[in-house]
Order: C-alpha cells, then structure tokens, then sequence
C-alpha cells in the first residue's frame, strides 16, 4: 500500500494517501508508511461475506476498535478554534493535488474525505467515514460500499454511489499516472444504487485491493461536470470542492494558502473524526529557503516544524525564547518503516548503466564519518529498501527465498550475472570502524610485542580499503587513472556526472562524497535548482544522479509496481528514479501483491529486497527512527502519541475555549 505521509512533505500538513507527491527528506531522511487494511471478522486475510458488511475493514490481526467512539491517541474534548500556521519550501502552482502537473498546494488533502478513515496507532485497519460499511465478497472478487446518508460536500449536496465511481473513474484517466498503476487490478465500477457501489477486480489473489479503494478520495461529480462538459483538470487553479474538514478560503500562487473549518462538516461527530480538525485556520506559508524559514519559526511567524537537519536539530533553536520554555524541541518515536533513501543512480544514463561503476559508487560513500561529523550521529545506516520492519531481507536466503527468486528468473538475469552470488553471499553495504589499530606505517603491517610509530584511526583504513575495492571495481569495469583523471579506457571519455540537489541540506554531504569520488578520479559536479524545475525533471527523469526516497508501508503491495516495474521505468511521473528494468523484479512484485498469507508476503518481499540490493541501483544512506518536531505552545497535542503517524489533525490551540 502506498506509505502513510508521516511528515509533511516540504512541510505540507499531513498527507493520508498521496504520500508519491512528497520530497521531505529528514536530512533528507522521509519517514514513512501507508498501513492497510482487511477483515478483523477472521484471521489473517480471510475476506467479509457480503451479507456481513462492517464499518471498519482491518488486515492481518483483529480491529482494535470494533465498537470505535474515538480513538485513543485523540482528546475527545479538544476545544474548537484559533489558527494552526505551517510553513512549506519552495512554491505551488496547483490546487489539484492529484495531477501530475504542477507543484500542488500544501494542505490539500484536508478539503477531501475518503471512504474509509486510516487509524493511526494500527498498521492495517480503517473506519468508517464517507462508507458507512463496507463488505468484501468471500472469494475477495469484489467489494461493495455503501455511501453514509448523512455525507455531503460543502454546498451540501449529498455524497453518492456516482461521485465515487466519478472519482475513480477520474484518478485512472485524468490524475497522475500512479493511479492507473495502483489501481490496475480494478476491472471495472459498478453503481448499484444511489447509496452502493461495487469495485470489481480482475483478480482474486490482491488482497489488499478493498483496503486501497478505502483510500480513495471522493470527488464531486456534479461540481466537475455540466452539460455534459467534464472540466476536471482542466484548470489547476480552480478552487476545490469536497467533503473534507476545510475548504480553501484565500491562495496567492507560490507564497500562501489559507483554509477555513467547515461549521458545518457533515463528519464533525463521526467516531472516526471525533477530537480533530480542531483548528477553525489553516494557514500555510511558503519560504524558498529553509535557513530563513527557520529564523521565521524562531519569530513564532508559523507554530510548528519538523526538523530536516541534524545539525539545525543540534544546535539552531538556542533563543532566549527555547531558555523560557516557550516553545519545545521533542522527538516522538514511532514504529514506520524507513524505506530507503539514498543516491539514485539513474541506469538509464550511459555513466550509471555498469553496475561495476554503480558498486564502486557504493563503496565510496563512508556514511559513518558523515554520521559522526555531519550530523552529530543522530541516524542509524539503511541497509534494505525495507529497513526496520519485518520486511528487510536477511544476510542469507532461506530455501524457499532462493527457490522464490530462480523461479521468477526466467531469462536468466540472475543466474547468468554475478547476481547468483546473491544465494550464498550476504550482500554488504560498506562502512568504516570508528576507534584505532596500532600500524607501523613503514610497513603497514602490525608487530606484536613493539610499540607503534603511529596511531591510525581504524575508520581511515577501512575507508582506504574500501576506496581500494572501487578502484578496482573500476579497473574491471574498463577505467583508467590518467593524471588524476578516471577515463574509459575505449572511448579516453572521463567519468564525470552531475548531482541534482533541491534541498540544500545535502549539499555538505555531497561535497564530502565528492571528495572521496575524486579521490578516484571521478569528476562529480553538484547542480542546485529550484523546487518547480527539480519536479520537473525528475519526473522526466532527466538527471543522472538524484538524492531520492522511496517510502515503505506495513504491508507492501501495489505501490511496488510504481517504485521498481519494467513498465514503471519509461512513466513520466513515476518514482522508479533509477530506471529498475529487470523481469526478475517484476515476477518478484507480483508474487508480493498475490502473497495468499502474511508469511508468503514476507518471503516475497525478502526476495524482492534481495534482488534489488544486488543490483547495486542506491548508494543507501540512512534513516533516523523518530519525529524531530519543534512546536510553539499555543498548540497543544494529545498525552497519547500514534505509533504511525505525525498528525496536526489531532492538536488543539491552547488558548481556545469552546
């Protein structure tokens, strides 16, 4: 399922369901997760009978709210009113948050309501919101929901069977081409009445189709079509009509977007919403840079941010007004998937297409120095694309792993490649030691029983032993130094290639990985551009190295296809950033979507990981395991923090008094 938007992305309000439109890096680490959800009538994967029909679907263990009145995490009696300001970097030019094109607006995402409402202190279970109920047919063939009678939008005209139909008709035609991919297994909507309506699969074996429809956002059909006319899309700067909590009150492109609280939001009092949506203002403030919006937070100019950089985490609050307990600086631990970030190397580029090149590219970032230098180590090394959770591929395959991934290998593109290593060798991401080894530095060799001339840090060998391995990755590869210079020893070109940067806070780490990259004789240049036009091009794919994050969930499906298909890899717009082309992967995804019980999913993502580790396609940096969030204390939160989430939708103005 597409990862639950835990932090704002270029500090956007929190996204529940288009987690593939942001960029928030936690310097750069994005933490994320889109948990999903099934049945809690019957164990693991065991779908509802139609006649059964339910006001929350959950997946893989039991709801934790059958008889839900609220959730846990959230004040029941959080006080209504006053203005929650965030801030957001770089611009907007769209207030249509599902289409590819543009740079859409922060906040989007409260105008809207879905049919079923994410808990956030459950990795798979969702509640009833604009679905009433819903019911899952026993052979998992279809599933029907019925529309909550009371559901209208904010110019009251009710919710219907044709809206949602409407909306998903519109996300696989009109909206980002991600749509069409998460959505592929949907054969076809049916409207079965003004109140129901049916989503029939085409297949049987994609358990989690009920629970991603329940993501669905619901738009209003009449609202978009007139006369016959369908004008959805058609102008990005259309102001929105939904059912959501808010509805945008005033924009001004690229600098500020308010949104103002429906009094009259049809979902105020439903079990699913009780104690949020609790500001009566939204307001979000754009800054192109993030050093003067961080000055702009310490002049309380907005209330709340996450921080994106260690050193700003470390050091950059100190004020007399952090000293008098104005405002606070707290990490919140949760229980995500890291995902994977990194350096994409894109393959479809003549300079990343060896993955010779590519391994010595990974041998070559000393993560552990910029760990403990840059970031007053503060982050733990990502070492899977699924790092911690459950997901992440072992040292070595089981039996079943390995019998998984020959049989998907059809063409060979494991067996005939030093990918075959990968069934009896651990794959390794290279780091250093921190601490010393006693050397004698005229002979590099360490003698018992003598003192030392020298003392050298153990790191510093281990980081020349392992810029040694990618020189002669390298040499294999067909390069040559020659004068300091790395050169294609047919063509005499030099390796050379541009890193593309949007966020300022990777630059110290790209000059440091530019240095040992030189140390090679590779020519790295680092390329900085604004936020539009670094959208832009990394959804045309026109860059040979980017810093990219790929987001996990609890319970990976569908949304793989979009990360790492062969289809995936020539879609403008996808997030497959290194050009993933392999049919081994493909098999391998497939298998994660059609898993038939949690074990089996398991083991298929193992494979899934494995593959994509061995293909050397990300120079892995790191992740950091909780929210680093300052706040002013005009907001209040409630004393139960989610285990998945980082969620304003939850706090409360202090000072409010209804």
């Amino acid at each position: 399922m597409l990862p639950i938007p835990t932090i704002p992305p270029k500090q956007k309000s929190v996204k529940r369901f288009f987690a593939f439109f942001t960029h928030l890096f936690l310097e750069g680490v994005f933490v994320s997760l889109f948990a999903t959800l099934f049945t809690s009538f019957f164990p693991l994967f065991f779908a509802l009978d139609f006649a059964r029909a339910a006001p929350y679907i959950a997946l893989g263990e039991r709801a934790k709210y059958p008889n839900l009145k609220h959730f846990e995490y959230v004040n029941p009696n959080a006080p209504k009113g006053g203005t929650l300001k965030s801030y957001a970097l770089g611009s907007f030019s769209s207030l249509n948050p599902f289409s590819i094109e543009g740079e859409s607006a922060s906040g989007l995402e409260n105008v809207y309501d879905t049919l079923m409402a994410q808990s956030m202190d459950e990795p798979y279970s969702q509640y009833a919101l604009i679905a009433s109920d819903v019911a899952v047919a026993s052979d998992n063939s279809s599933v029907i929901f019925t529309i909550d009678k009371r559901a209208h939008f904010a110019d009251g005209v009710a919710v219907s069977a044709q809206d949602v139909a409407f909306s998903f008709e519109m996300m696989i035609s009109r909206a980002s081409p991600l749509y069409r991919q998460y959505y592929a297994d949907v054969k076809e909507v049916r409207v079965l009445d003004f109140y129901r309506v049916e989503f029939v699969f085409k297949t049987t074996q994609n358990k989690e189709l009920p629970l991603i429809l329940g993501q669905l956002s619901v738009l209003p059909k009449h609202f978009y079509v007139k006369n016959g006319k369908n004008t959805f899309g058609e102008n990005p700067l259309q102001i929105p009509l939904g059912s959501g909590p808010y509805s945008v009150k005033f924009y001004e492109v690229g600098k500020k977007i308010i949104y103002e609280r429906n009094k009259n939001y049809w979902a105020k009092d439903l079990p699913s919403r009780v104690g949020q949506f609790n500001f009566d203002t939204l307001v979000f403030e754009y800054y192109r840079d993030d050093a003067v919006a961080l000055q702009a937070f310490l002049s309380h100019k907005y209330d709340w941010r996450v921080e994106s950089a260690a050193k700003v985490w470390a050091r950059g609050y100190k004020s007399k007004a952090l000293d008098s307990k104005q405002f606070s600086l707290k990490a919140f631990p949760h229980s995500l998937p890291s995902g994977m970030q990194g350096f994409f190397m894109n393959t479809r580029k003549e300079v990343f297409a060896n993955p010779l090149v590519r391994r010595a590219f990974i041998y070559a970032f000393n993560f552990e120095w910029s760990n403990l230098n840059l970031f007053f180590s503060q982050y733990e090394r990502t070492t899977s694309y699924f790092n911690h959770s459950i997901f992440a591929s072992p040292p070595l395959p089981s039996r079943a792993e390995s019998a998984l991934i020959k049989q998907c290998d059809s063409r060979g593109e494991i067996s005939k490649t030093h990918l075959k290593n990968m069934f009896d060798t651990p794959y390794v991401i290279p780091s250093t030691n921190f601490g010393t080894t006693s050397l004698n530095l005229s002979t590099g060799l360490q003698k018992q029983n003598q003192a030392p001339k020298s003392q050298v840090p153990s790191h510093i060998l281990q980081e020349r032993e392992n810029l040694k391995k990618a020189r002669d990755l390298l040499k294999e590869a067909g390069f040559v130094m020659r004068n300091g210079v790395l050169l294609d020893s047919k063509s005499g070109k030099p390796l050379r290639f541009t890193l593309l940067l949007d966020n300022p806070a990777f630059e110290r780490l790209a000059v440091r990985y530019g240095r040992n990259l030189k140390l090679l004789g590779i020519q790295m240049q680092i390329q900085k551009i604004d936020s539009s036009q670094y959208t832009n091009r990394v959804k045309n794919f026109d860059y040979e190295m980017i810093v990219g994050i790929i987001g996990q969930s609890l319970f990976p499906g569908n949304e793989q296809r979009y990360f790492w298909s062969k289809e995936s890899a020539s879609m403008v717009g996808s997030r497959n950033y290194s050009g993933v082309g392999l049919e081994v992967v493909d098999c391998l995804i497939e298998r994660v979507i059609a898993a038939p019980h949690r074990e089996a999913q398991i083991l298929s993502t193992h494979a899934l990981d494995r593959v994509l580790l061995w293909g050397d396609f990300v120079v892995p940096h790191y992740y950091l395991p909780n929210f680093r969030v300052a706040f002013w204390h005009n907001i209040s939160m409630p004393k139960i923090h989610p285990r998945y989430d980082l969620s304003p939708q939850i706090w409360w103005d202090t000072n409010a008094r209804e």
